[in-house]
């Protein structure tokens, strides 16, 4: 078989290691007489697909224990608004493109975000400065950039300094080269640039964030990251096989050499279903 070139946003090309391993336990996986499309989301076989997947990825991100991974749906669009319903409405927000500028737009949906800095009058041809000071607002809740902007081909090569949580959405370059995720309080992405199959959202951020609800009363509680930290990832029918896939992915990078620059402590393992 003669594989195309697919220079697409996303969907985009997966390691073939990736896709024939999915393929060859697709009927069948692991010998357990059923596919990942088939299991229960609440069993012991694909509860061990999470783990294997948050822990790999945890491994690959040198992730400190504060950290945690969720594994959500809705792709970035949805944690537009996820962010500032949970972190609060006056996020600054830096708009360097077509993304960042929906974000800021979802924003002002829920409530009074500030716009610190922007190139579209000379039609996002940059980003700012490293040497650039941001203007973060006093009582922000917040700091919101995109870290890649893959419609006008502008990226950040460095991490924007705050004094505020930091959020990046890293849809386009999450995985394409090692970051250090200690000056971020959260980055989502949606999987399908880089890191598996469309349908599955990815956030890391650091547990005090994603366990302890900020927003107001009026947010559905599906949309709270606290209700998916505290169920891990199980709250309500998880793309079971996405993830799947996002783990092969990422035992694919691993085994190109990974990444693990930053010392960090040990990290407990996963949590036990109750159910």
């Amino acid at each position: 078989m003669s594989r195309k070139h697919n220079f697409n946003a996303g969907p985009s090309t997966l390691p073939l290691a990736a896709l024939e391993k999915a393929a060859a336990n697709l009927v069948d996986h692991e010998g357990l007489g059923l596919s990942v499309l088939e299991m229960s989301h609440r069993s012991k076989d694909f509860e061990a697909i999470l783990a294997h997947a948050k822990e790999t990825l945890a491994g690959l991100l040198s992730l400190p224990a504060d950290y945690d991974v969720l594994f959500l749906q809705g792709g970035a669009s949805q944690q537009f608004a996820m962010v500032p319903m949970n972190l609060g409405s006056g996020g600054a927000y830096v708009t360097t493109g077509a993304w960042s500028q929906k974000a800021l737009a979802e924003a002002k949906v829920v409530g009074e975000p500030v716009e610190i800095w922007t190139d579209k009058a000379d039609n996002f041809r940059k980003v700012p400065a490293e040497s650039e000071a941001l203007a973060v607002p006093a009582g922000a809740p917040f700091l919101h950039y995109t870290t890649n902007n893959t419609i006008f081909g502008t990226q950040f090569h460095y991490v924007p300094k705050a004094s505020v949580p930091l959020v990046a959405d890293m849809s386009s370059d999450f995985l394409s080269r090692p970051i250090d995720v200690r000056p971020f309080g959260l980055i989502y992405a949606g999987a399908q640039k880089n890191a598996g199959p469309s349908g599955v959202t990815i956030v890391v951020g650091r547990k005090s964030i994603l366990e302890s609800f900020a927003g107001p009363k009026w947010v559905p509680t599906i949309l709270r990251y606290e209700t998916h930290a505290k169920a891990d990832s199980l709250y309500n029918t998880p793309p079971t096989f996405g993830i799947y896939l996002c783990s092969l992915v990422f035992d694919w990078i691993r085994a190109q050499g990974g990444w693990r620059r930053w010392p960090v402590a040990p990290r407990p393992r996963p949590r036990a279903s109750t159910t």
